[in-house]
Protein backbone atom coordinates (compact mmCIF):
# COMPACT_ATOMS: atom_id res chain seq x y z
CA UNK A 1 0.00 0.00 0.00
CA UNK A 2 1.49 3.31 -1.02
CA UNK A 3 1.90 5.57 1.98
CA UNK A 4 3.13 9.08 1.45
CA UNK A 5 4.83 9.07 4.54
CA UNK A 6 6.50 6.38 5.16
CA UNK A 7 8.29 5.61 1.81
CA UNK A 8 11.69 7.07 2.97
CA UNK A 9 13.92 4.53 0.92
CA UNK A 10 12.19 6.09 -2.29
CA UNK A 11 12.70 9.69 -0.97
CA UNK A 12 15.46 11.46 -2.36
CA UNK A 13 16.58 14.29 -0.19
CA UNK A 14 14.31 17.16 0.77
CA UNK A 15 16.48 20.35 0.32
CA UNK A 16 14.97 23.45 2.04
CA UNK A 17 17.00 26.13 -0.28
CA UNK A 18 16.56 26.27 -3.58
CA UNK A 19 20.92 26.96 -4.08
CA UNK A 20 21.28 23.44 -2.44
CA UNK A 21 19.70 21.35 -5.29
CA UNK A 22 22.06 19.41 -6.80
CA UNK A 23 19.46 18.28 -9.56
CA UNK A 24 17.73 14.89 -10.22
CA UNK A 25 20.00 12.41 -10.96
CA UNK A 26 21.41 9.08 -10.04
CA UNK A 27 23.13 9.34 -6.71
CA UNK A 28 25.42 6.11 -8.02
CA UNK A 29 26.59 7.95 -11.07
CA UNK A 30 25.73 11.56 -11.21
CA UNK A 31 27.32 12.72 -14.43
CA UNK A 32 25.22 9.49 -16.55
CA UNK A 33 24.08 11.07 -19.69
CA UNK A 34 20.98 9.77 -21.69
CA UNK A 35 21.59 7.11 -23.94
CA UNK A 36 19.26 5.04 -25.62
CA UNK A 37 18.30 1.32 -23.78
CA UNK A 38 19.77 3.13 -20.54
CA UNK A 39 17.67 3.63 -17.43
CA UNK A 40 17.72 7.51 -17.05
CA UNK A 41 16.43 9.47 -13.46
CA UNK A 42 13.56 10.97 -13.27
CA UNK A 43 12.00 12.68 -10.02
CA UNK A 44 8.47 13.48 -9.38
CA UNK A 45 8.06 16.04 -6.92
CA UNK A 46 4.20 16.50 -5.19
CA UNK A 47 3.70 19.35 -2.83
CA UNK A 48 0.35 20.73 -0.84
CA UNK A 49 0.75 24.34 -2.49
CA UNK A 50 2.11 26.12 -5.55
CA UNK A 51 4.12 28.96 -3.79
CA UNK A 52 7.73 28.18 -3.13
CA UNK A 53 7.74 31.59 -1.94
CA UNK A 54 6.19 30.46 1.44
CA UNK A 55 6.58 27.16 4.00
CA UNK A 56 5.94 23.75 1.97
CA UNK A 57 4.16 21.72 4.66
CA UNK A 58 4.21 18.90 2.80
CA UNK A 59 6.50 17.67 0.60
CA UNK A 60 7.43 14.47 -1.23
CA UNK A 61 10.20 13.54 -3.82
CA UNK A 62 9.69 10.03 -5.66
CA UNK A 63 12.25 9.02 -8.04
CA UNK A 64 12.04 5.79 -10.43
CA UNK A 65 14.94 4.89 -13.71
CA UNK A 66 13.18 4.54 -16.53
CA UNK A 67 15.00 3.07 -20.01
CA UNK A 68 15.74 6.22 -22.10
CA UNK A 69 13.27 6.68 -24.85
CA UNK A 70 10.91 4.03 -24.39
CA UNK A 71 7.38 5.27 -23.45
CA UNK A 72 7.12 4.53 -19.58
CA UNK A 73 5.17 5.51 -17.37
CA UNK A 74 5.33 5.40 -13.54
CA UNK A 75 2.02 4.46 -11.55
CA UNK A 76 1.78 5.89 -8.18
CA UNK A 77 -0.81 3.45 -6.98
CA UNK A 78 -3.29 4.25 -3.91
CA UNK A 79 -2.62 8.06 -4.33
CA UNK A 80 -6.35 9.68 -4.83
CA UNK A 81 -7.37 7.31 -1.71
CA UNK A 82 -3.59 7.91 0.65
CA UNK A 83 -3.41 11.47 0.11
CA UNK A 84 -7.04 13.00 0.16
CA UNK A 85 -9.48 10.37 1.95
CA UNK A 86 -7.85 8.76 4.87
CA UNK A 87 -7.28 10.42 8.52
CA UNK A 88 -3.40 11.08 8.18
CA UNK A 89 -3.96 12.58 4.61
CA UNK A 90 -1.91 15.68 4.10
CA UNK A 91 -2.96 17.27 0.79
CA UNK A 92 -6.43 17.60 0.87
CA UNK A 93 -6.18 21.38 0.68
CA UNK A 94 -4.92 20.45 -2.77
CA UNK A 95 -1.77 19.28 -4.34
CA UNK A 96 0.95 20.38 -6.97
CA UNK A 97 3.21 18.25 -9.12
CA UNK A 98 6.44 18.91 -11.04
CA UNK A 99 9.04 16.64 -13.01
CA UNK A 100 12.58 16.82 -13.03
CA UNK A 101 15.41 15.28 -14.96
CA UNK A 102 19.27 16.32 -14.54
CA UNK A 103 18.98 19.98 -13.76
CA UNK A 104 15.88 20.43 -15.37
CA UNK A 105 12.35 21.18 -14.21
CA UNK A 106 9.10 21.46 -15.30
CA UNK A 107 6.24 24.50 -14.44
CA UNK A 108 3.77 22.80 -12.19
CA UNK A 109 0.75 20.93 -12.63
CA UNK A 110 -2.20 21.07 -10.00
CA UNK A 111 -3.27 17.66 -8.92
CA UNK A 112 -6.44 18.65 -7.22
CA UNK A 113 -7.90 21.92 -6.30
CA UNK A 114 -8.75 21.22 -3.08
CA UNK A 115 -12.16 21.31 -3.67
CA UNK A 116 -13.77 19.80 -6.61
CA UNK A 117 -11.52 19.19 -9.41
CA UNK A 118 -8.71 16.40 -9.81
CA UNK A 119 -6.17 16.75 -12.93
CA UNK A 120 -4.70 13.00 -13.17
CA UNK A 121 -3.32 12.84 -16.38
CA UNK A 122 0.29 13.67 -17.09
CA UNK A 123 2.80 13.56 -19.53
CA UNK A 124 5.74 15.05 -19.59
CA UNK A 125 8.39 15.60 -22.36
CA UNK A 126 11.96 15.34 -21.94
CA UNK A 127 14.31 17.41 -24.47
CA UNK A 128 17.91 16.42 -24.68
CA UNK A 129 21.06 17.23 -26.72
CA UNK A 130 23.83 14.95 -26.85
CA UNK A 131 22.33 12.86 -23.32
CA UNK A 132 21.81 16.25 -21.51
CA UNK A 133 18.45 17.46 -20.84
CA UNK A 134 17.52 21.04 -22.02
CA UNK A 135 14.14 20.95 -20.78
CA UNK A 136 10.99 19.52 -19.42
CA UNK A 137 7.37 20.32 -21.18
CA UNK A 138 3.90 18.96 -20.45
CA UNK A 139 1.89 17.13 -23.30
CA UNK A 140 -1.08 18.62 -24.25
CA UNK A 141 -3.37 17.11 -21.50
CA UNK A 142 -6.84 18.82 -22.70
CA UNK A 143 -7.11 16.08 -25.37
CA UNK A 144 -9.20 14.06 -23.13
CA UNK A 145 -12.29 15.85 -22.92
CA UNK A 146 -14.41 18.59 -24.34
CA UNK A 147 -13.05 22.14 -24.34
CA UNK A 148 -15.49 23.09 -21.72
CA UNK A 149 -14.45 20.60 -19.86
CA UNK A 150 -10.55 21.49 -19.53
CA UNK A 151 -9.06 24.39 -17.68
CA UNK A 152 -5.93 26.10 -16.91
CA UNK A 153 -4.10 24.05 -14.32
CA UNK A 154 -0.30 24.78 -15.08
CA UNK A 155 1.42 27.28 -12.46
CA UNK A 156 4.84 29.62 -11.82
CA UNK A 157 6.82 28.40 -8.72
CA UNK A 158 5.25 31.74 -7.25
CA UNK A 159 1.57 30.33 -7.21
CA UNK A 160 0.46 32.23 -10.15
CA UNK A 161 -0.87 30.88 -13.54
CA UNK A 162 1.25 30.67 -16.03
CA UNK A 163 -0.08 31.51 -19.71
CA UNK A 164 0.65 29.52 -23.09
CA UNK A 165 3.24 31.89 -24.27
CA UNK A 166 4.76 31.83 -20.85
CA UNK A 167 5.14 27.82 -20.59
CA UNK A 168 5.74 27.51 -24.54
CA UNK A 169 3.13 24.96 -25.01
CA UNK A 170 -0.45 23.49 -23.37
CA UNK A 171 -1.34 25.10 -20.13
CA UNK A 172 -5.04 23.08 -19.57
CA UNK A 173 -6.09 20.02 -18.45
CA UNK A 174 -9.00 17.88 -18.17
CA UNK A 175 -11.47 17.90 -14.94
CA UNK A 176 -12.24 14.90 -13.33
CA UNK A 177 -14.84 15.69 -10.80
CA UNK A 178 -13.41 15.15 -6.98
CA UNK A 179 -16.77 13.02 -5.87
CA UNK A 180 -16.66 10.86 -9.02
CA UNK A 181 -12.93 10.20 -8.15
CA UNK A 182 -13.88 8.95 -4.85
CA UNK A 183 -16.29 7.00 -5.50
CA UNK A 184 -14.27 5.17 -7.99
CA UNK A 185 -12.33 3.96 -4.41
CA UNK A 186 -14.04 0.66 -4.14
CA UNK A 187 -14.58 -0.70 -7.32
CA UNK A 188 -12.14 -1.73 -9.99
CA UNK A 189 -11.50 1.37 -11.78
CA UNK A 190 -10.12 3.24 -8.63
CA UNK A 191 -6.81 3.67 -10.25
CA UNK A 192 -8.29 6.01 -12.97
CA UNK A 193 -7.91 9.29 -10.50
CA UNK A 194 -4.59 7.87 -9.09
CA UNK A 195 -1.21 9.96 -10.24
CA UNK A 196 -0.04 8.29 -13.53
CA UNK A 197 2.79 10.21 -14.84
CA UNK A 198 4.08 8.95 -18.61
CA UNK A 199 7.40 9.88 -19.71
CA UNK A 200 8.70 10.25 -23.61
CA UNK A 201 11.96 12.09 -24.81
CA UNK A 202 12.84 13.84 -28.56
CA UNK A 203 16.41 15.40 -29.27
CA UNK A 204 19.49 13.28 -29.42
CA UNK A 205 21.31 10.93 -27.15
CA UNK A 206 24.78 11.00 -25.88
CA UNK A 207 25.65 8.93 -29.08
CA UNK A 208 23.79 11.32 -31.48
CA UNK A 209 20.95 8.85 -31.98
CA UNK A 210 17.73 10.38 -32.66
CA UNK A 211 15.10 10.23 -29.41
CA UNK A 212 12.04 9.08 -31.27
CA UNK A 213 9.35 8.35 -28.37
CA UNK A 214 7.77 11.77 -28.20
CA UNK A 215 5.79 10.44 -31.58
CA UNK A 216 3.66 7.96 -29.24
CA UNK A 217 2.31 10.76 -26.92
CA UNK A 218 -1.35 10.81 -26.27
CA UNK A 219 -1.65 14.56 -28.23
CA UNK A 220 -0.57 12.62 -31.48
CA UNK A 221 -3.34 10.11 -31.52
CA UNK A 222 -6.57 10.67 -33.03
CA UNK A 223 -9.33 11.37 -30.34
CA UNK A 224 -11.45 8.71 -31.00
CA UNK A 225 -10.44 6.28 -29.21
CA UNK A 226 -8.28 7.92 -26.37
CA UNK A 227 -10.98 7.15 -23.45
CA UNK A 228 -10.19 3.68 -24.12
CA UNK A 229 -5.96 3.78 -24.30
CA UNK A 230 -6.96 6.10 -21.07
CA UNK A 231 -8.70 3.54 -19.33
CA UNK A 232 -6.07 0.58 -20.00
CA UNK A 233 -3.01 3.36 -19.00
CA UNK A 234 -1.56 2.29 -22.28
CA UNK A 235 -1.85 3.06 -25.69
CA UNK A 236 -3.15 1.35 -28.33
CA UNK A 237 0.19 1.61 -30.37
CA UNK A 238 1.69 -1.34 -32.22
CA UNK A 239 4.93 -3.14 -31.43
CA UNK A 240 4.88 -0.22 -28.25
CA UNK A 241 4.74 -1.48 -24.87
CA UNK A 242 5.07 0.38 -21.50
CA UNK A 243 6.18 -1.37 -18.66
CA UNK A 244 4.72 -0.49 -15.19
CA UNK A 245 7.93 0.83 -13.66
CA UNK A 246 6.27 1.51 -10.23
CA UNK A 247 8.30 0.39 -7.86
CA UNK A 248 6.34 0.54 -5.25
CA UNK A 249 4.09 -2.50 -6.00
Amino acid sequence: MFKLRFILALLLPCLSQAQDWKGCVDRVNPQALVTIGQKTTICLVLTNTADWTKTVTSYTRLSFQPVADEYSRFHVPNSFYEMFLTESAEYTGGAMVHVASQKNITFQKQFYDGDKKVFPHLTAIILVENGVVQGITWDDASVFCAKNEAEDNTYHFNGTLAKKNEVGGPVKGCIRDYDECRGLQNGENRAECDLILYVVWTGTDAQGNSLSSAAYRFSQFPVQGLSDRLSQFVPDVPDIDIPDLNPLN
